[in-house]
């Protein structure tokens, strides 16, 4: 975990060993096309979820339509930010791969010119639907901290869903409640969670990621009894 506050690591083990980060691929994602986007980026997804079989991509491009999936739209956001924060929020692995697709750069350039670092970074797709991928917690964890600090800020931390609400965190509590955003990721005995979790006096970028786990039961409660411990040990009670 990283403290925003001061920038620092606040605990880590195995930061710097890269694991198959399932869907958290996708805050990759939604970094590099907030940097990205334009008209012609715009242009381009738009035009791929109007093809699209998905009757929830063809709503998307309504944004009278918004309210019907869940998602409210923030004032100040930049255009295109519904579409990430569909992405994020129900881990849409589609219009994570379209973005990577036509997105230009890399990933690694993307990490490289903010000073994130990345070992044993590979990045296949921008859904994280590949075994292939690998991912380091620290680089998300920076990556988090540096998004929730930058121009961006509020879009980017937007995008991700707090527990109850609609989105993959819509049933799982975690402990904290609803000062928690974050992004769940799972494939076949991987299971991963990385996000932004304020504990009242600090705001901490964390990121778990578990391989060759036997169970999702067995990693969300590892999961929770971390936050639950930082939550505990830098602020307040929760509520």
């Amino acid at each position: 975990m990283v403290s925003l506050r001061g920038d620092s690591l606040v605990f880590a083990s195995n930061e710097s060993c890269a694991l198959v980060p399932a869907s958290t691929a996708k805050l990759l994602t939604a970094a590099r096309a907030l940097e990205a986007w334009d008209d012609s980026l715009a242009r381009a997804l738009e035009a791929r979820l109007a093809r699209s079989r998905e009757r929830a991509h063809r709503r998307l491009l309504d944004s009278l339509l918004l309210d019907s999936l869940g998602i409210e739209h923030p004032a100040g956001v930049p255009p295109g930010w519904r579409y990430l924060a569909w992405m994020n929020r129900r881990s849409d692995n589609r219009i994570a791969d379209w973005l990577y697709s036509l997105m230009p750069g890399s990933t690694a350039a993307f990490l490289e010119a903010r000073g994130i670092p990345a070992p044993g970074l590979v990045v296949e797709d921008g859904s994280g639907l590949s075994r292939r991928n690998r991912a380091a917690a620290i680089t998300l964890a920076r990556l988090l901290a540096e998004e929730a600090r930058g121009p961006d800020a509020e879009a980017y931390v937007a995008t991700l869903p707090r527990p109850g609400e609609p989105g993959t965190l819509a049933r799982r509590g975690l402990g904290v409640g609803s000062r928690l955003r974050g992004k769940t990721g799972y494939l076949r005995a991987s299971f991963a969670l990385a996000g932004l979790l304020d504990t009242g006096e600090d705001t901490l970028a964390f990121a778990f990621l578990a391989n060759n786990c036997p169970s999702g039961r067995s990693a969300y409660r590892l999961f929770t009894r971390l936050l639950r411990s930082l939550d505990r040990d830098r602020g307040p009670a929760s509520p």
